[in-house]
């Protein structure tokens, strides 16, 4: 559906053999989340939420090569079907997370591909062969990035009150709780055999990780007058029920999942993570 290049997510065109599945794929789509228009909105508001849904594309677009790491360590080192199983399947729900998020985008006035140096969403960095075991992308991939975006989306269906975009949040945050749930029950299972050593660099790994959580799914890591346009954007995003939530919500709903269960979950595992 799109391709990485650089700091950029670019939607390619479909293959012309393909065109009539992928036009069905579309009208499914549509048809369970449809999508009113937009045009008597403020153009101001309606550009603020086009950037944010881009936005949210990106950072669903960043999770398919982190899942697609993680399935493939999972073969690797010789997981279980069940676990190569549940990863694809968040695979699939990421890919879908993206669509949708780029369908709004458009309905706001158009998806927007590049992405400003200073966010994080940096899907091509991800995609080359790196030699990491699995425990390590599962923790910075499910018991952070998963973890930390189901706190984000659960804050943001508070505040969504577009009947359309809040179903459409509503469901993504369900595919979320099933991701977290895997997530980490296939970490439990990769991290018991880490000597402590492994465990402390396991941990440093899972904080850098969180540090570019702050810096575009939340923005509290944004500085200057970028980050003050970026948390005025969605603060006007917020205001008009559009599927996002204050920007201080946002920094209280990380705080909130860090300390209660990001920090003690990993330290059952042995784990050292301290915030």
């Amino acid at each position: 559906m799109a391709h990485a290049r650089g700091k950029a997510i670019v939607l390619g065109e479909p293959v012309p053999a393909i065109e009539k599945v992928a036009a069905q794929l579309g009208k499914r789509l549509g048809a369970e989340h449809p999508l009113p228009s937009f045009k008597h909105l403020p153009k101001q508001t309606r550009d603020a939420a086009r950037r944010f849904w881009s936005e949210r594309a990106w950072s669903e677009y960043a999770a398919l090569p982190v899942v697609s790491q993680i399935a493939l360590r999972m073969a690797a080192e010789s997981a279980s079907l069940a676990e190569l199983g549940g990863a694809t399947a968040i695979l699939q729900d990421e890919a879908l997370h993206t669509a949708l998020s780029v369908n709004v985008a458009e309905a706001m006035g158009g998806y927007i591909s590049d992405i400003p140096d200073e966010l994080s969403f940096d899907a091509l960095a991800l995609t080359g062969p790196i030699e990491l075991p699995r425990a390590v992308w599962l923790a910075v991939g499910c018991c952070v990035g998963e973890t930390v975006s189901r706190a984000l989306i659960q804050a943001r269906l508070a505040r969504t009150t577009e009947p359309h975009l809040h179903a459409l949040v509503a469901r993504t945050l369900r595919d979320e709780n099933l991701h977290v749930a895997f997530g980490w029950a296939a970490a439990r299972s990769a991290i018991s055999g880490l000597d402590a050593r492994s465990k402390r660099v396991l941990a440093d790994q899972s904080r850098a990780a969180l540090s570019g959580m702050y810096r575009g799914p939340a923005t509290s890591g944004l500085s200057g007058a970028f980050g003050r346009a970026e948390r005025k954007l969605r603060q006007r995003v917020a205001d008009a029920g559009l599927g996002c939530c204050a920007p201080e919500e946002e920094d209280a709903a990380v705080a909130a999942c860090v300390q209660n269960f990001i920090a003690p979950n990993f330290r059952k595992l042995g784990v050292p993570f301290e915030p």
